[in-house]
């Protein structure tokens, strides 16, 4: 055999080995993280091998089309009385624990799963949202009404709000999808998974533990991948990642009261937080978009705003209330302009793509298993948060039956 062929043979067996190994771990890795799709699955495990560049120039070629300007036939917003959208993967329990003696209370976001458990609440300092007047005519069937997802006490008092529309008379096909909930009237807890931040042990882990599952009432995700350079993430006692001033930030004082602002500007190192995790700049400001002030920000492979996919963020509203939104398929420029129609007074991104982004409410309070209910039908599996989760996320929590010290 000439040396040539040699050679050949060689690098040909080297290649096949390869593709061998790195198939099987990419496999293997797609089948221990269900309920994902494919291309998020392997997108996660290209990036924990190091290929974070490839997947970005991958993830620019897929969504670099514009949304159409057709208008969307349906809204996203899932029903809340629609009780065959609960997930009841896991079995249910039919141990359940009343924290008070006094009589039932409402469900998690549906008036058909109701066990017998009772909080005791204040009145709502923070209003109900007013409904936003839809930009497309005819307007479709409850766009822009918000409607209650979850309420807590024995005199039904909301405390979480859903509503969805087609904010963009160009894009007619985009739509959106928030929820408003008092932060006033919950407790906020950040959870660290198993490998955004990883590391540990931490007491708020990869999943919302058995003493706080009967009180959890809904949960979200964080922000992006630490190789994106999102700045902070300060938990437990712990300096993840460095604070950077000007940065939006994710805060959560020592009453578990979740706060959105800018850092060192109405954020400050000593003003007692329990978890802070930061995300880039801020989109939004005083009421209005600036993300452009921040020119050489990539939120999200989105340089030159031709980047078009679904996208999360959280804001401060101008009535006090704390929002969460989701919107696609958008680019930076039209996410900001949501914020901004949504009544952000200061807003940031929070994680994109595929189901990255999700928002649930879960029914069965009271119960040690608990079902979970997307905001809107794009995102995936809710059970996510209670079973176990790569990412780090936020959960909210009826402070009247959370068990004293069980969270940090």
């Amino acid at each position: 055999m000439s040396t040539r062929a040699r050679t050949i043979r060689i690098i040909v067996g080297a290649v096949s080995v390869f593709v061998l190994v790195t198939g099987f771990s990419a496999v293997r890795f797609v089948l221990a993280h269900p309920g994902y799709s494919v291309q998020q699955n392997v997108a996660t495990w290209a990036r924990n091998k190091g290929l974070g560049a490839v997947v970005d120039r991958l993830e620019m070629w897929l969504h670099d089309t514009a949304p159409a300007a057709a208008p969307a036939a349906s809204l996203a917003l899932v029903d809340p009385t629609d009780t065959s959208v609960v997930d009841t993967t896991v079995p249910a329990t039919t141990t359940t624990e009343s924290t008070t003696t006094t009589s039932t209370t409402v469900p998690g976001p549906t008036t058909t799963l109701d066990p017998s458990i009772v909080t005791t609440t204040t009145s709502t300092t923070i209003p109900p949202p007013t409904d936003i007047t839809p930009v497309l005519e005819p307007a479709l069937k409850g766009e822009g009404e918000w409607k209650v997802l979850f309420s807590l006490g024995k005199k039904k008092r909301p405390v979480v709000w859903g509503m969805s529309i087609r904010p963009f008379t160009t894009y007619g096909s985009v739509v959106a999808t928030a929820a408003v909930f008092d932060q006033s009237r919950l407790h906020a807890a950040m959870f660290n998974g198993s490998d955004v931040p990883g590391g540990g042990p931490w007491n708020n882990a990869d999943r919302v533990p058995d003493r706080a599952m009967r009180s959890l009432i809904a949960a979200f995700n964080g922000g992006f991948r630490f190789e994106h350079d999102p700045g902070g993430y300060v938990t437990e006692g712990v300096t993840v990642r460095e604070m950077k001033k000007g940065y939006a930030t994710i805060g959560i004082d020592a009453n578990g009261v979740l706060h959105v602002g800018v850092w060192g500007d109405d954020m400050h190192k000593n003003d007692g937080w329990v978890s802070l995790r930061q995300n880039l700049p801020p989109l939004v400001r005083g009421g209005q978009s600036v993300y452009k002030d921040y020119k050489w920000t990539d939120w999200g492979t989105d340089f030159g705003d031709k980047m078009y996919t679904y996208r999360s963020g959280i804001c401060t509203r101008t009535d006090g209330s704390i929002m969460y939104l989701s919107a696609g398929d958008v680019n930076i420029d039209m996410f900001a302009s949501v914020m901004v129609q949504f009544g952000c007074a200061t807003g940031m991104e929070l994680d994109i793509n595929g189901n990255w982004p999700h928002f649930s409410t879960y029914s069965n309070f009271g119960g040690l298993t608990r079902y979970g209910r997307p905001l809107d039908v794009r995102m995936g599996n809710p059970q996510r948060f209670v079973k176990g989760y790569d990412k780090d996320f936020f959960a909210l929590f009826d402070p009247k039956t959370l068990p004293e010290g069980v969270l940090k």
